[in-house]
C-alpha cells in the first residue's frame, strides 16, 4: 500500500512540476508580460519582453517566451557555475536581445538588414551577432528544438561575451555550441549540461572528415550546402575530448582565448600526434549507440 502512495505522489508531482515551471517563468517575466499584451491588444506588430537579461522580440504567444528566458537563465547559471574549470565564463551584465521568426525567409532579410556579414545564411537556422549581443533564430513549433536551437546561440554569445580577444576556431565555436544545444532543463529545474545529437552521429558516419584538413576549415564551411558534415564533426569531437580529454581540452581552450590563432600544431601539441587522436576519436564514435 505504501508503495501505491509513493507512484501516486510521484506521479501527481511529473503532472504538476511543468505547471510550476510556467508560473515561475511567468512571475520572473513580471510587469513586462503585462505590458506586451497590452501593445499587443493595439497593433499586432512584434514587441519586446524582458525576461531576467533577455530581451525577447517576437509575435509569439507569451507562455512560450516565459518559459524560454527560464530555461535559457538556468541554463546559462548552471554552465558558468559548473564549467569553471573548462571555460572560465564570467557572469553576464550585458543584456542579449534575442528576434524570434516563424520561417527562414523572415530570419534572412533580418540578418542581410542588420549585419554587416556577406556569407549565406541559406543553411543555417540561427545567428548570433556579436556587434549588437544580438540573436535571430527560426523558430520550429517544437519546443525542444526550439530551445535547443536557443541553448546554441546563447552558448556563442557568452563565449563571445566572456572572451572577447578569443579567435575561436570554428570547429570548437561549433563543437562547444552544438553540444550544449543538448543540454536539458528537467521537470523540476535540474539542469543537464551538454549531450550527444544522434543525427550527427549518423551523418558522421556517412563520412568523416580527415582530422586535420577539419582542424583548417574556415567559417565558410560551415554555411555551405554540405555544412552538415562539419557540425557532425565538430560536434562529435567536441563531445569525445570533452569526455577522454577534459584537462587537455581546458588547456586548448585556453590557447584559443589568448587572441593568437592557433591551428593544428597548437591541437598536437596538446593533445598528441593527430593520426593517434584521429583513430581514437573514430573508436569513440564507433562506441557511441
Amino acid at each position: 500500500m505504501k508503495r501505491d502512495k509513493r507512484r501516486t505522489f510521484a506521479a501527481t508531482t511529473v503532472l504538476i512540476a511543468p505547471f510550476v515551471i510556467l508560473l515561475a517563468a511567468l512571475a520572473a517575466a513580471g510587469p513586462s508580460l503585462r505590458e506586451w499584451g497590452q501593445k499587443r491588444q493595439h497593433g499586432g506588430e512584434p514587441q519586446s519582453i524582458d525576461i531576467n537579461l533577455y530581451t525577447f522580440w517576437t509575435d509569439r504567444d507569451l507562455g512560450d517566451c516565459a518559459i524560454f528566458g527560464f530555461k535559457l537563465d538556468r541554463f546559462e547559471r548552471e554552465l558558468v557555475t559548473r564549467t569553471k574549470d573548462l571555460f572560465g565564463l564570467s557572469v553576464r551584465s550585458v543584456p542579449i536581445r534575442i528576434h524570434l521568426y516563424h520561417n527562414h525567409d523572415e530570419l534572412e532579410r533580418f540578418l542581410k538588414r542588420t549585419t554587416s556579414w556577406k556569407g549565406d545564411f541559406t543553411h543555417n537556422g540561427g545567428y548570433y551577432n556579436p556587434a549588437g549581443s544580438e540573436i535571430a533564430i527560426e523558430m520550429t513549433g517544437d519546443e525542444r528544438e526550439d530551445i535547443s536551437g536557443l541553448f546554441h546561440e546563447v552558448t556563442h554569445a557568452l563565449f563571445n561575451l566572456s572572451a572577447e580577444r578569443a579567435r575561436w576556431s570554428p570547429w570548437v565555436a561549433e563543437g562547444v555550441a552544438t553540444w550544449l544545444a543538448r543540454s536539458e532543463i528537467g521537470p523540476e529545474g535540474a539542469v543537464r549540461l551538454g549531450g550527444i545529437d544522434h543525427r550527427f552521429l549518423a551523418i558522421n558516419r556517412e563520412g568523416p572528415l580527415p582530422l586535420r584538413e577539419f582542424l583548417e576549415a574556415d567559417h565558410s564551411q560551415f554555411t555551405t550546402a554540405q555544412n552538415r558534415y562539419y557540425y557532425a564533426q565538430a560536434h562529435l569531437l567536441f563531445a569525445f575530448l570533452v569526455e577522454r580529454h577534459r584537462d587537455r581540452l581546458a588547456a586548448y581552450l585556453k590557447s584559443e582565448m589568448s587572441g593568437v590563432k592557433v591551428g593544428p600544431a597548437t591541437f598536437e601539441s596538446t593533445f598528441g600526434p593527430i593520426p593517434d587522436i584521429e583513430k581514437e576519436f573514430a573508436d569513440f564514435v564507433k562506441s557511441l549507440n
